[in-house]
C-alpha cells in the first residue's frame, strides 16, 4: 500500500490557505499555484502551472527599482526558515500592491525548487498608514489648540504658519494655504489667507506676497477651484485641475498644479474658512479628506476664537476711545484746542498701563518747534501763537483718531501711538517733519504773510527701561533735545534697553 498524501488531497489542503503558495523549479517554471495565488495575482491554476513565472507576472514599469516577482524567486534570499520580507508585487492587470514574501529553497533528487508564500498586506499597510495618519493629525490638533490657548492676536500669524506646515506634512503636499472666509459690506464673500506657501514667481508677485503676508493676502476673484469652496462651502477634489471645468486657469508663470484638494472649515454650522493643498504625489482621495476632519475642527475653533477675540478687543477699544475723547473734551488746551498737559499725561499713563498689561506696542513722539523765540522776536507773540495753532491742526490731521495728542507745554507737543511699534512711530515722525518743512505758516490773521517752520522730534517705545509713563515721555523729550543739538529739523530715536539673556 502506497504511503503519503494523494496529490489531489494535498492541492485541496493548499487551496484552503489564505496565503498564496507558489513553487518554481530550477528553470523558473511554475510547479504549484494555489487558489490564493489566483486571487492575489489574477492568473488561474491552469494558466500558471507549467509556464514561466516571468511570463505570468507583468514586470513593473521601473524594473531597476522594483524587481518582478520572478526575480525574487530566482535571485532572492531563500532560507530554510522562510523569513518573510515585504516587497512590491504586480497583479495580472498591472496594478501594484504590497506583499509579504517568504522563500524556501529545497532540493530533491537533484532538482532544485523554490517555494514562495505570498501574503497581500495592502489592506494591513493601509490600515497602519491610516492609524499613523490619525496619530499625526491628533498631535497636530493638540499643538494647534495648545498654541491657541496661549496665543494673542499678535501671535496669530505664527500659529497659522505652524498649522500650515503641519497640514503640508500630513498630506504630503507641495504647497497650500489656510484662509478665513469673510464678506464685503455688500455681502460678497472673499478669502483672506492667514498662512500661504510662498509661490511667487516674478517681481510683482514677490512684492505682493512680501507686503501683505503679515496682515493676510486677500483673494476676491472666486472663478477658480478654491472659489468653489468659498461660494458653496463644498469640498473640491481635482486630480486633473487642468481639465477641471471649475478651474479658472493659472496666471502666466504660476507653478504647475498637478492635483488639488479644497476643504471647507465649519464651526457651529457656519462656514468660517477653508484649507487648500496641492501637488500631492499620486493625487488626493476622500480618505485624505476624511482623516483631516479633526484638523479642520481645530482650525475652525481657532478662527472662531480669534473672531470672538477681535470682537471683544474692538468693543474694548471703542469704549476706551470714547472715554478718551470725553476726557480730552473736558481738559483742552485753550490755545491749540488739543488736550493740555494734565489730560495728555492721563491718557499716556492709561495707554502705558494697557501696553504693559496686554503686551502690545506703545510709542511716544515728542515734538518741539525749532526757533520759537526767533519767531516771537521777529513777528510777535501772536504770530508765535498762530504757528502753534497751525501746527496742532497739522498734527491732528496726520495721526489716527485713536492716537493720543496733547500740548506738553510751551512749544512742545506729545503724541502717543498704542499698538504701534518704533518703526511706525519713526515713519509718522518723518512724515510730520517733512510736511511741516514744506508748509507755509501764516503769521498774520489774514494769512497774507507766511514763514517757514521746522521741528525736532524724539521717539521712544515701550520696553523694560521705561518703568513709568513719565519715563517714556522723558526718553522721547531727551531724544528731541538730541535732535536739536544735532542741527534741528530731524528725528532722533531713544535707544531701547538691551534684553537680558
Amino acid at each position: 500500500m502506497a504511503s503519503g498524501i494523494r496529490p489531489d488531497m494535498a492541492q485541496t489542503v493548499v487551496d484552503t490557505l489564505r496565503e498564496g503558495v507558489i513553487v518554481v523549479d530550477g528553470a523558473g517554471v511554475v510547479q504549484a499555484w494555489n487558489a490564493a495565488a489566483e486571487r492575489i495575482f489574477g492568473w488561474s491554476h491552469a494558466e500558471a502551472v507549467g509556464h514561466k513565472l516571468s511570463a505570468l507576472v507583468p514586470d513593473p514599469p521601473s524594473p531597476l527599482s522594483v524587481p518582478p516577482l520572478a526575480a525574487h524567486f530566482e535571485h532572492g534570499e531563500a532560507t530554510a526558515s522562510g523569513e518573510p520580507r515585504e516587497a512590491d508585487g504586480y497583479r495580472r492587470d498591472g496594478t501594484r500592491f504590497r506583499m509579504e514574501l517568504s522563500l524556501l529553497r529545497t532540493e530533491r533528487n537533484g532538482e532544485r525548487h523554490v517555494a514562495g508564500i505570498v501574503r497581500d498586506v495592502t489592506e494591513r499597510e493601509a490600515a497602519e498608514a491610516l492609524l499613523a495618519m490619525r496619530g499625526r493629525v491628533a498631535r497636530a490638533v493638540n499643538q494647534i489648540l495648545r498654541g491657541f490657548i496661549t496665543a494673542s492676536l499678535w501671535a496669530r500669524k505664527e500659529l497659522y504658519d505652524e498649522a500650515l506646515e503641519d497640514l503640508l506634512g500630513l498630506t504630503g503636499s507641495e504647497f497650500g494655504f489656510i484662509g478665513e472666509i469673510l464678506e464685503t459690506p455688500e455681502g460678497v464673500p472673499y478669502l483672506k489667507a492667514h498662512a500661504i506657501t510662498d509661490i511667487s514667481w516674478n517681481q510683482e508677485t514677490r512684492k505682493l506676497y512680501r507686503d501683505n503676508i503679515r496682515q493676510g493676502l486677500e483673494f476676491r476673484n472666486l472663478h477658480n477651484l478654491f472659489g468653489v469652496t468659498v461660494r458653496t462651502g463644498e469640498m473640491v477634489l481635482a486630480n486633473d485641475p487642468g481639465s477641471d471645468l471649475r478651474s479658472g486657469g493659472l496666471p502666466p508663470g504660476h507653478p504647475g498644479l498637478d492635483s488639488y484638494l479644497g476643504l471647507p472649515i465649519y464651526a457651529g454650522g457656519k462656514l468660517l474658512g477653508m484649507v487648500g493643498v496641492a501637488n500631492r504625489p499620486g493625487g488626493y482621495d476622500e480618505e485624505v479628506a476624511e482623516s483631516l476632519k479633526p484638523f479642520l475642527g481645530a482650525i475652525g475653533t481657532v478662527i472662531a476664537g480669534f473672531q470672538d477675540l477681535q470682537t471683544r478687543r474692538k468693543a474694548e477699544q471703542d469704549l476706551y476711545r470714547a472715554q478718551q475723547r470725553l476726557r480730552i473734551l473736558a481738559a483742552q488746551d485753550g490755545l491749540t484746542e488739543i488736550p493740555n498737559r494734565h489730560s495728555l499725561m492721563d491718557a499716556i499713563e492709561d495707554a502705558f498701563a494697557r501696553s504693559a498689561e496686554l503686551s502690545i506696542p506703545f510709542s511716544v513722539l515728542f515734538v518741539d518747534v525749532d526757533h520759537v523765540k526767533r519767531i516771537n522776536d521777529a513777528h510777535g507773540h501772536r504770530a508765535g501763537d498762530r504757528v502753534l495753532r497751525h501746527l496742532a491742526r497739522i498734527l491732528r490731521e496726520t495721526i489716527r483718531p485713536s492716537d493720543i495728542i496733547g500740548r506738553y507745554g510751551g512749544d512742545a507737543f506729545v503724541l502717543g501711538f498704542l499698538e504701534c511699534d518704533e518703526p511706525y512711530a519713526v515713519m509718522v515722525a518723518e512724515r510730520l517733519r517733512g510736511r511741516i518743512e514744506g508748509e507755509p505758516f501764516p503769521v498774520d490773521e489774514e494769512g497774507a504773510h507766511t514763514i517757514p517752520v521746522t521741528l525736532s522730534a524724539g521717539v521712544a517705545s515701550f520696553d523694560a527701561s521705561a518703568g513709568r509713563a513719565g519715563d517714556l515721555v522723558n526718553q522721547a523729550e531727551h531724544a528731541a533735545q538730541e535732535a536739536k543739538q544735532a542741527g534741528r529739523n530731524r528725528i532722533h530715536v531713544h535707544p531701547r534697553a538691551p534684553r537680558e539673556g
